[in-house]
């Protein structure tokens, strides 16, 4: 959604004027009827998350709050085919509902029906940051309480009855931790609340390992990297040639160390000409469903790559990691693991994002000025 600029003029043009009338209308009917809502007996909880990978895996955390603040609630999940593969995975959810952007941007009158009026939320939770098609969800679940971020400029918290300030320096597992201990303050969220989970299915680590074998990787050690950034944020991305470069080191110090160079599709032939440029240490991972990537991952004795969904799900399983960051601030957005190392650059205007999308430059100079050496350093640490 952050690179569909048709879906942000819409969501922003049309989506706030929406959300505010909307949310007018609801507080007037409320004051109508008397007043405020009464504590609702909370047995389904919906959460709302429509992107994207690496902020749904951090928003595990407070899902699993909200489970053990009630052991036997529903919780539901609206998605998108975007994160759907988080969700579906983990033990705290009890559904998910995923829902078609498009559809509902072609007709509108869908959020109507999608949901089953005979589910009674006590509490939708917003974890979106700036769309305002989520509040218009929240609002047609039927929800008796709705909570969700108040983000500076976005306009999209008239819906709430509770808005949670989103602010810019701070983690976002502990924003989507705060929304949680809005509605239960008596929670309190230790360290332990803030550990990252992605289950790796029996299934995954048997085709992992035909995976390996067939990447001529087999039971041999190796490192990843994952050059890989989000189609609208090439902005992320370590150059190429700087992977070439740490991985002929690599070669040179960890003779018997392979490398494994993964991506999506779109990246294969970009990685290939990065292999053949390592040599034949290094090989290409063809693209694989998530969970099996995953199984594959616990396998790497450490992995280098950008500020994606991957790195989160590096940190999720306790991967030895070096996470690189340009534009990307790492006190919100870094590696949650004591097993990783971040390195970003230092040069006056970065980082420049906030909510994933407002880049200050369309070069990558940044991420430029992190050093190969730098960054090779950074694995040898993270390697012993």
């Amino acid at each position: 959604m952050r690179g569909n600029w048709l879906f942000k003029a819409l969501d922003r043009y049309a989506g706030i004027p929406l959300v505010w009338l909307l949310g007018w209308l609801r507080k007037a009917l409320r004051h109508m009827r008397g007043g405020g809502v009464d504590a609702p007996v909370v047995t389904q909880v919906l959460a709302i998350k429509l992107s994207a990978l690496g902020d749904s895996i951090l928003l595990i955390p407070a899902l699993r709050k909200i489970k053990q603040a009630f052991p036997g609630v529903r919780l539901t999940v609206v998605c998108t085919r975007i994160n759907e593969v988080v969700f579906k995975g983990s033990p705290y959810i009890d559904s998910v509902v995923v829902i078609d952007i498009g559809a509902m941007a072609r007709n509108p009158l869908k959020i109507g029906t999608l949901f089953d009026k005979s589910n009674h939320y006590a509490i939708a939770f917003d974890f979106d940051q700036w769309t305002r098609l989520p509040p218009l969800l929240a609002l047609a679940s039927g929800a008796a309480q709705i909570i969700g971020f108040k983000t500076k400029g976005q306009y999209r918290h008239f819906i709430y009855d509770h808005a949670v300030e989103h602010r810019q320096g701070r983690h976002e597992i502990d924003c989507f931790l705060d929304l949680v201990s809005a509605v239960f303050p008596a929670l309190g969220i230790e360290k332990d609340d803030r550990k990252l989970e992605f289950p790796v299915t029996e299934l995954s680590k048997k085709r992992a390992i035909h995976i390996l074998q067939d990447a001529d990787i087999g039971s041999d050690a190796f490192v990843v990297f994952h050059p890989e950034t989000p189609a609208h944020g090439s902005q992320r991305q370590w150059p190429p040639a700087y992977y070439i470069g740490l991985g002929k080191k690599i070669a040179a110090a960890y003779p018997e160390m392979k490398l494994l160079i993964t991506g999506t599709g779109q990246d294969i032939q970009s990685n290939q000409v990065i292999a053949e440029s390592i040599g034949s240490m290094a090989k290409v991972l063809p693209a694989i469903s998530l969970p099996d990537y995953a199984a594959v991952l616990t396998h790497a004795r450490g992995m280098v790559c950008g500020n994606t969904g991957v790195m989160h799900l590096a940190a999720a399983l306790g991967i030895p990691l070096v996470a690189l960051h340009g534009p990307t601030d790492p006190r919100k957005w870094g590696p949650v693991s004591d097993a990783a190392v971040c390195v970003w650059s230092v040069i006056p205007c970065s980082p420049c994002l906030y909510l994933g999308f407002e880049y200050g430059c369309s070069t990558n100079r940044c991420m430029q000025s992190i050093g190969i050496q730098e960054v090779y350093e950074a694995l040898v640490r993270v390697l012993k």
